[in-house]
């Protein structure tokens, strides 16, 4: 049951029905209190002066469950495969473009202990729905709805997610580290290519 305006309601169907999904998905990852690695973390982590999350996901990321979803990982590695002029995106040994893009899916991924999540038919049907009750959002689209759906339903309001999308901010959720944002906004990068940057 939930909990509205001091009164206790009944779940409906469809509430009932996501408490299952959630169950499961909590089930396969494990305890620990989860955050989601969103695509703007993953290809920062392979910019060489760019630290905000090299350092987090190096550094303090160990103190959460890590987890992304196939659709944050299918955006990250088509924006490396299909590079744009002076990308900085390099990886061991200088390997870009494809090669880096192999690389995040066969190893960084699990080295750095991120589980990658599937979206399931009921999780899409949901991310539809929070895709246009937040397309007022600059920038915002189905990708970030899936990881807002997600990250919901894993971790309730206010979950964490490694980004430097203030959308995330917007819509209630707790970007990681805090002042993602801010330091990401100041990074030459940034400031070079403009917002869309690391989409």
């Amino acid at each position: 049951m939930t909990k509205t305006r001091g009164t206790r309601r009944q779940l409906t169907d469809h509430e009932k029905s996501m408490e299952g999904v959630w169950g499961e998905i909590k089930d396969a990852l494990g305890p620990g209190v989860p955050l989601l690695v969103d695509t703007c973390a993953i290809l920062a982590s392979f910019v060489e002066h760019d630290d905000v999350f090299k350092n987090f996901m190096e550094r303090e990321a160990s103190g959460f469950r890590l987890f992304t979803s196939t659709f944050v990982v299918g955006e990250a590695t088509r924006r490396l495969t299909k590079p744009r002029s002076k990308d900085p995106f390099a990886g061991p040994n200088g390997i870009t473009d494809v090669e880096l893009a192999v690389h995040v899916i066969q190893n960084w991924l699990a080295s750095n202990k991120i589980q990658v999540l599937g979206i399931s038919d009921r999780v899409y049907e949901e991310a539809k729905s929070q895709f246009v009750r937040f397309k007022y959002l600059p920038g915002w689209d189905i990708v970030d709805a899936t990881s807002f759906v997600l990250l919901s339903g894993l971790a309730g309001p206010g979950g964490f997610i490694a980004t430097g999308d203030k959308a995330f901010r917007q819509v209630g959720m707790q970007l990681a580290p805090s002042d993602a944002f801010e330091r990401y906004t100041n990074s030459r990068y940034y400031r070079h290519f403009g917002p869309g940057f690391y989409d």
